[in-house]
């Protein structure tokens, strides 16, 4: 769908969705370009209220899964 409407549109859109990759969960972005390319990147750790509801991250940038 996103690519879709990045190609009609001419435009760049995106998204996010919580994902699990292994034991973790991140929030993955994905952004359609208007050539038709699409792309997507893995946060590394939790900064919003949201996510924060799945795991938390620590100031030394490893990831702490809550129980």
């Amino acid at each position: 769908m996103l690519k879709q409407l990045a190609t009609t549109g001419k435009a760049y859109v995106c998204g996010s969705f919580m994902a699990v990759s292994g034991a973790d969960a991140y929030n993955t972005m994905v952004v359609a370009c208007p050539d038709g390319q699409v792309s997507t990147h893995d946060k590394d750790f939790g900064t919003q209220i949201f996510e924060s509801a799945f795991y938390a991250a620590g100031e030394d940038g490893e990831a702490e899964k809550r129980e």
